[in-house]
């Protein structure tokens, strides 16, 4: 998997937004997105393990670290993003 192998989904407000890494991503590494979010962001997990992901986030780009591979898939990885 490429950094460039992945997707998004939003509703609107303040639904989540969805990251779909397509592929496992490489564990306990940088996982940046390069796209605006506008919006205040309360939270990052998995879905499926529900684990917490630590990110940071500027003006462009969303900075997440992934958790272990076993709290990820290797088909897909689906990033929640909780939005305030």
């Amino acid at each position: 998997m490429t950094k460039a192998d992945w997707c998004r989904t939003s509703g609107n407000g303040k639904k989540p937004l969805y990251i779909y890494a397509l592929g496992m991503p490489e564990a306990k590494a940088p996982f940046d997105i390069h796209q605006v979010i506008e919006n205040n962001i309360r939270r990052v997990s998995v879905v499926g393990s529900g684990v917490d992901v630590k990110w940071t986030k500027n003006e462009d780009v969303l900075f997440l670290t992934t958790p272990a591979s076993s709290d990820m898939d290797e088909l897909a990885t689906v990033f929640k993003v909780d939005l305030e």
